[in-house]
């Protein structure tokens, strides 16, 4: 049905560009953008906060090349540091959170930071945070006193299906920050379980508020993200209580800096079975999102139509950086962005109730939805977005990007004329089993979709875009980074941990795996998911080339 779909609407498409172009959205949030310079991110990103009101400093931290960088988001200019695993910093930007060398969470001081600093805390490795995923939050500051509390799970990308909660665990620490000296000692000598009450269920992707006092999870099973307020009990022991079922997949959320607003990244596709720690795909299309907790207001923070945004972290003054994926000349280029999105237009996010559709949702909800809908699929067959249908999510918060004059020539033009065409399954997603769990109601659902008028549905329109005052600032990338090895990026996924390892460090046993080997890098079947960039094809062919033959 999609494919007589795209069919059916394709005639319409050579005419849209001679006439008004709603299918491209304009950038109207970007403050400020560092060029990568070709250089590929893995799968950490986050900013790095000032220390102070006086700090000017503007970095962020990510993978690249198998190892951690430091990037200036002023000037581009780039500083290796210790380990290939996430450099998470603490709230206030005093202190790193590294599992350098895989064996526990270890803390290194912010300032001056390269590759060959030493860990600052003194615990031996069995009382360490286990584990490679972590995060951090400030539970008290007081002049050059504070508390902070990292948490940290065993996740790595081989457990496709999650995990229970019995490994995730939190240690507190007590710092003193001077001037001339900075000492981090642990109130606690071995680590205990965050979520000890939850016996059940499969999670991923826990990340702890910057508060300290929170914890977002992705739940497997039923394929949510959900947040849990933390309680420690007199044992030390942590116990979890939900806060807020979001109701739809996200990717890990951070939240901001005094815990009433999330930020996320969420697929427009219908890949879900994607897993979401990854680094998101060519076919699939992010976006940004940041979400106010109490009032649930929603914003969008940005519009690519086709490309990926994705790994959101605030900043201290509101803003959001994000690892941006475009395409250019049929290659991917990466950019690190900086958003404003203190005028962005807002939509009321739905209730736990309304999500479920063995509720019907207000008419409204489907009007918007509607908007999202069309516009996916006219502009989807100009290849403006990416190949799926979009998801509910998608579609119901689409009209956020759209100015008043896209989403008004839009309507007026197409939607009486189309709104026929769409099927039921289009309209309708269904649950995990694809099954409809009230048939009844998403038959209405679906009659209500087909009954909006173009009256009704320019009623949904937007009334106005806010636009930013601030011009954009850009830098590029120093250097190219180069790999920490020319088959990093295979390792990512056959490493030992996992059923699919290959001993890319033993040539002798290697070399049975050659031939294929260089036939999936030939071709772009492998990396999977991650396209090489000119000098990690050429190096990856240069080792692969040089192994025995079989």
């Amino acid at each position: 049905m999609k494919k007589n779909l795209l069919l059916l609407l394709l005639p319409l498409t050579s005419a849209l560009a001679q006439e008004y172009d709603f299918c491209k959205i304009p950038d109207y949030s970007t403050i400020r953008e560092i060029d990568l310079a070709g250089n590929v991110p893995q799968y950490f990103f986050k900013a790095i906060p000032p220390t102070s009101k006086e700090d000017d400093r503007l970095e962020v931290s990510l993978i690249s090349g198998g190892s951690n960088w430091v990037v200036d988001m002023k000037t581009g200019a780039t500083r290796q540091v210790p380990g290939p695993y996430d450099a998470v910093p603490t709230p206030d930007g005093e202190f790193i959170t590294i599992p350098a060398n895989r064996k526990g969470i270890e803390i290194f001081d912010r300032d001056g930071l390269d590759k060959n600093s030493p860990n600052i805390i003194s615990e031996s490795e069995s009382d360490r945070v286990p584990g490679v995923y972590q995060s951090a939050g400030i539970l008290d500051k007081k002049g050059s006193k504070a508390t902070y509390r990292v948490i940290s799970d065993g996740l790595t990308v081989s457990e496709q299906e999650g995990r229970g909660l019995e490994n995730l665990y939190y240690k507190d620490y007590d710092a003193v920050t001077t001037k001339d000296q900075k000492e981090v000692t642990t109130k606690m000598q071995k680590p205990k379980r965050v979520c000890s009450n939850i016996s059940s269920g499969s999670y991923k992707l826990p990340m702890l508020s910057k508060t300290g006092n929170k914890i977002a999870l992705y739940d497997v099973e039923e394929r949510v993200t959900k947040i849990f307020n933390i309680k420690i009990g007199d044992n030390g022991e942590g116990q979890c209580e939900l806060y807020k079922n979001l109701g739809f997949a996200t990717s890990k959320v951070e939240f901001n800096f005094d815990d009433t607003k999330i930020t996320f990244n969420a697929d427009s596709s219908r890949q879900s079975d994607r897993t979401w720690d990854e680094q998101p795909l060519a076919t699939q299309n992010n976006n940004v999102f940041v979400l106010d907790l109490k009032t649930e207001e929603l914003k969008k923070v940005s519009h690519l139509a086709k490309g990926n945004a994705y790994y959101p972290s605030f900043m201290p003054d509101g803003t959001v950086t994000y690892l941006s994926q475009e395409t250019s000349s049929g290659r991917n280029k990466y950019y690190i962005k900086q958003a404003d999105i203190s005028q962005a237009p807002t939509m009321k996010l739905r209730s736990d109730d309304e999500l479920d559709l063995t509720c019907m949702p207000p008419i409204q909800d489907i009007m918007n939805m509607a908007i999202g809908k069309l516009w996916h699929s006219l502009c989807q067959s100009q290849g403006n977005v990416n190949g799926n249908q979009a998801t509910r999510f998608a579609s119901e918060y689409l009209k956020l990007s759209l100015d008043p004059k896209q989403c008004k020539y839009m309507v007026e033009k197409y939607w009486e004329d189309n709104k026929s065409k769409f099927s039921e399954l289009d309209v309708v997603s269904r649950d995990r089993n694809k099954n409809y769990k009230n048939i009844d109601n998403r038959k209405k659902y679906y009659q209500e979709f087909l009954n909006i008028s173009e009256s009704d549905l320019l009623k949904t329109c937007p009334t106005d875009r806010p636009m930013n005052d601030k011009t954009k600032k850009t830098a590029k990338l120093d250097k190219s980074i180069k790999p920490s090895s020319p088959y990093f990026r295979c390792m990512e996924c056959h490493n030992q941990s996992t059923a699919r390892h290959l001993p890319f460090q033993d040539p002798q046993k290697m070399k049975k795996h050659k031939r294929k080997a260089i036939m999936h890098v030939l071709t772009g079947f492998m990396p999977k998911g991650i396209p090489l960039t000119d000098a990690e094809f050429d190096a990856m062919m240069e080792y692969l080339e040089s192994l025995p033959d079989n």
